[in-house]
């Protein structure tokens, strides 16, 4: 009698381990369908066989068996859900700084103590710039206003002021007229603001239909939420039908107009500052389309992929040496440290930024061809594991796993073909640093118009 009902109790727990193996599996999108079909089918049939033989050894080994695929399942699940499900933030971080040769520290300042900013801080970031400086010290602080970071980090040389309040998001557009500044300058404290992104996505189901997606770079120390400039614009216009991708650079130095500030012109890399949400509303306006979803990702870290895919493909128009390596005209094995040597460079091109942004378009090309390749689809684990930190995207998990699913399903063989916008190299005041004339990529309306035929074309089913 006891050890029917012990049987009966493992037949039970093998019930049990066999539906929690079919409802994870077809939770999970990766799989396509007709594979998850053929798997149920195999496992309720192995069920049925093993309920059949009434074993407790077998019905443990079956247990076993299901128990194992569905928690890889549900960990590939979780990883997914924790990288492209997670609430959408971004952080702004304003620092106090002063000239290190002043040796001012906290304690030091009192009621004479000039505080120079910029007149581009909004409302917003100048009451949370006020509201800090009142809880943080008993007297009012002088504040004085100048036209831009540039002109308060000019003034602070001058010894106009004595601390300088900056947005860390301009540090890099700082460093490239006061190329000292971090060896200047220190910072005194910081303060961050949470700001909750508007949702732009405009889902598709993108088994079937044509998307764009922006590719935003950048390349910054610390979390992924800091608002940063906008290096790297590329857009992947992905169509599964046709089996084609295209990819479109454009100049981080584009002059554009900011479609989160009026229409106010300015860098496109500068439209980072004001988070990606203006970034793509930009570049929407600018090109007269619909992007899908973004990705910004923090190009450093995101090319470390390439130590679990192992070395890439790539194709070099150019014979050039940078960053301690020698690229060949033509195709060249890199592994994660030359590929970003290789996607860096921009001096050793008569076009600068133009070429580099189509050196951007191959490396993507060659992590793209990798990851679609029948090994490294084993790893997708491994592999999205590895760009967790890396990439920050308003594409959900659903979406994800149905590309991967896909791929998985047709081994698409997927075409690329690649373009740019050009300009013409000019001197123009821009929004986000009034007062001074910067170096902008002025756009060439023919070539614009090239583009966005271009991208039509590509989305055509």
């Amino acid at each position: 009698m006891k050890k029917n009902l012990k049987i009966e109790y493992v037949k039970g727990l093998s019930m049990v381990s066999v539906a929690l193996f079919l409802g994870t599996l077809f939770t999970n999108s990766i799989i396509p369908l007709r594979y998850e079909v053929l798997i149920a089918i195999i496992s309720l049939l192995i069920f049925w066989f093993v309920l059949s033989r009434n074993s407790r050894v077998l019905n443990v080994i079956f247990i076993v068996l299901m128990l194992l695929p569905t928690i890889g399942l549900f960990y590939s699940q979780s990883i997914f859900n924790r990288i492209f499900d997670n609430e959408k933030f971004e952080t702004e971080k304003i620092s106090f700084i002063s000239l290190t040769r002043n040796r001012i520290t906290i304690e030091k300042i009192d009621s004479d103590t000039v505080f120079g900013f910029s007149e581009s801080f909004d409302d917003e970031n100048l009451k949370h710039v006020q509201d800090d400086l009142k809880s943080r010290f008993d007297f009012d602080v002088k504040l004085a206003s100048t036209d831009s970071h540039l002109d308060t980090i000019a003034s602070m040389y001058q010894q106009l002021y004595q601390v300088g309040i900056i947005d860390n998001a301009v540090i890099d557009t700082i460093l490239e007229t006061f190329p000292d500044f971090l060896l200047d300058f220190d910072i005194l404290w910081s303060i961050e603001r949470v700001i909750i992104r508007d949702d732009i996505v405009k889902d598709v189901d993108v088994n079937k239909n044509a998307f764009i997606v922006l590719i935003s770079g950048i390349d910054i120390n610390g979390p992924l939420s800091l608002r940063s400039r906008s290096d790297v614009n590329i857009l992947a216009v992905v169509n599964p039908d046709a089996q084609r991708i295209t990819l479109v650079s454009i100049p981080r130095d584009m002059y554009v107009p900011f479609a989160c500030k009026n229409d106010a012109l300015d860098k496109l890399t500068h439209s980072g500052i004001y988070g990606i949400n203006c970034t793509v509303q930009t570049i929407e306006n600018f090109l007269d389309i619909d992007i899908n979803y973004y990705v910004r990702l923090n190009f450093t870290s995101f090319i470390k992929i390439i130590d679990v895919i192992k070395d890439i493909q790539v194709y070099s128009k150019f014979t050039f040496t940078a960053g301690g390596y020698r690229f060949e005209s033509g195709m060249n094995t890199l592994n994660s440290q030359s590929a970003l040597a290789f996607a860096r460079e921009r001096k050793s091109f008569e076009t600068g930024d133009v070429q580099r942004g189509l050196n951007q378009q191959e490396v993507i090309k060659g992590v793209i061809n990798k990851i679609v390749s029948p090994g490294s689809i084993t790893k997708i684990n491994q592999i999205v594991d590895s760009i967790a930190k890396s990439i920050d995207t308003n594409m959900g998990s659903q979406s994800v796993q149905k590309l991967i699913g896909l791929q998985i399903d047709r081994g698409i063989n997927w075409e690329f073909s690649s373009t740019f916008v050009n300009g013409i190299g000019s001197m123009q005041k821009t929004y986000s640093m009034p007062g001074r004339d910067l170096f902008v990529v002025i756009p060439l309306q023919e070539s614009v118009d090239h583009v966005k035929a271009m991208i039509k074309e590509a989305l055509r089913q």
